[in-house]
């Protein structure tokens, strides 16, 4: 009951009808009116007098009850303690304060009570329960963009189960839809949507507002939020400003949360398809002929004579470069001086081992970024490892330009002793026999060339291998003229020549 119901009531009392008559004409009980007349005559208000209007017994009945507690039960304990409610309501629900005040004997009443005194008396206009109506948008100046899930689908050829998801992009002046299911959320599908819904659109808005979703927005801020570079990328190309949503508020971006219940009742609910490809095809039917047919709420034309009337001519125009989709990685430059994309690993300058770089990555090329300076660029060709040794530190090229045929021929200017163990190690395979040769022509560099020949002709003798070698050298046991027969183990060469001659007189 309101003050509006009371007047009403008390026009027709003092009209001089009575209760029954009353009740049956407003539709109330007859205790409910006779309970209103009580209260009028309470106040000094009879039966005789004028006749007053409704406006007239309303203004009357709120001089009447100024000061009084409302008309509820347990009102008058409930006004004594507003303030106490007031102060209280500001860190805890209502329901937490009633139980409080009810667990420490000060009210009696419900909880329904007290929450109905709260809503009528204590905060009748909350501010955040408001809703303040924005202004028409103008056509051309907003697309809202969300994902919604559509629901299960069984693939027939395999009969595999799918969850598939809706990209829906809204212009919000004139709500025309753009609908493409997908199945994966990734940043590539999301690129790519935009894409589509551009072309079907024709155009695109100033002002793209997303939902804070991984793909587009990295991290969710009011005043600055961090986009994903590649969704930064694409909005640049075509002149639009991205303006996410806030987390959690999905008022945001209303049209196109309203939008995604429509989707999923009117082109995906109570239908089957036979491939992925059908569902994509039959949304982009559904965007061009189905809900271009709904009437617009505001201006009570069809959403789709809105759209091309309006909406189209205001977007701004595509450019005739089309954008190319890329995505942006990060990648870590490992020790050999190499970054992993996609099972292929790319050079990068030595300088940089240990970092995480930022990679740009297309269909044709991959770009690695420190920070914002550009320091690789590769193209993508199929290949499992693409290195340029420009990349590298100096004495790993001078490790890769040492290949088996260099070696070879470096053994052989040696001496034909050097020559035959190298080619012994060769034959063996591997790229741990060529780092053995290898090492093993560097002692040219701390030996004479003669003394390399003659400690190879006597580790020849033994085991044939790299550190043997060595060992005659550092032993000084190449300058001793010994031959040892094939049967000598090659320790024995890490005993000194005197171990050696010891073991021959015997």
């Amino acid at each position: 009951m309101t003050v509006e119901d009371d007047a009403e009531i008390l026009v027709h009392w003092r009209a001089g009808r009575g209760i029954r008559q009353i009740a049956r004409s407003l539709g109330r009980s007859r205790t409910t009116v006779r309970d209103r007349i009580a209260e009028a005559e309470a106040a000094g208000l009879g039966r005789e007098g004028l006749t007053w209007s409704a406006r007239e017994w309303r203004a009357a009945l709120a001089v009447a009850r100024a000061g009084h507690p409302p008309d509820v039960p347990g009102g008058a304990e409930l006004a004594a303690l507003r303030e106490r409610i007031t102060a209280a309501l500001l860190a805890s629900t209502a329901a937490t304060v009633w139980q409080r005040l009810h667990d420490g004997g000060e009210v009696h009443c419900s909880l329904r009570t007290f929450q109905r005194f709260v809503r009528d008396e204590v905060r009748p206009a909350d501010p955040a329960r408001l809703t303040v109506l924005l202004p028409d948008p103008a056509f051309g100046e907003a697309m809202e963009i969300d994902y919604g899930r559509l629901g299960m689908w069984t693939d027939p050829l395999g009969g595999k189960r799918h969850t598939v998801w809706a990209f829906v992009a809204t212009l919000r002046a004139s709500g025309m839809h753009f609908v493409r299911p997908v199945r994966v959320m990734d940043r590539a599908s999301w690129i790519r949507c935009h894409l589509e819904a551009l072309s079907f659109f024709g155009g695109s808005a100033r002002f793209w507002i997303p939902d804070n979703l991984k793909t587009g927005v990295l991290k969710a801020d009011l005043y600055d939020p961090r986009l994903n570079r590649a969704y930064r990328e694409l909005a640049e190309h075509y002149g639009a400003i991205v303006d996410p949503a806030r987390a959690a508020h999905p008022k945001d971006k209303p049209r196109v949360e309203r939008a995604v219940p429509y989707v999923r009742d009117s082109f995906w609910s109570g239908r089957s398809f036979q491939s992925f490809d059908q569902i994509v095809s039959e949304a982009l039917v559904w965007s061009r002929d189905t809900a271009p047919r709904r009437r617009h709420r505001v201006h009570g034309i069809p959403v789709g004579e809105l759209f091309d009337e309006h909406e189209r001519p205001a977007l701004l125009p595509l450019p005739e470069r089309p954008f190319r989709i890329v995505e942006w990685r990060e990648a870590k430059v490992h020790p050999d001086c190499h970054v992993a994309i996609d099972r292929t690993l790319y050079s990068v300058p030595w300088q940089h081992v240990g970092k995480t770089l930022q990679a740009r990555v297309s269909s044709s090329l991959v770009e690695l970024f420190d920070a914002d300076t550009l320091v690789k660029t590769h193209v993508r060709d199929g290949r499992r490892r693409s290195t340029d040794e420009a990349d590298l530190p100096p004495d790993k090229v001078a490790f890769l330009m040492r290949t088996p045929a260099w070696c070879r021929r470096r053994a052989a200017e040696i001496g034909t002793a050097t020559a035959a163990l190298v080619d012994a190690l060769l034959a063996l395979g591997g790229l741990t026999r060529l780092r053995e040769v290898q090492a093993l022509l560097r002692l040219s560099d701390r030996y004479e060339t003669a003394r390399l020949e003659r400690a190879c002709a006597l580790a020849a003798t033994a085991d044939g291998r790299m550190k043997t070698v060595r060992n005659i050298l550092d032993a000084g046991l190449d300058q001793a003229q010994l031959e040892l027969s094939p049967a000598t183990s090659a320790g024995a060469h890490l005993h000194g020549a005197a171990a050696i001659v010891g073991e021959f007189g015997r």
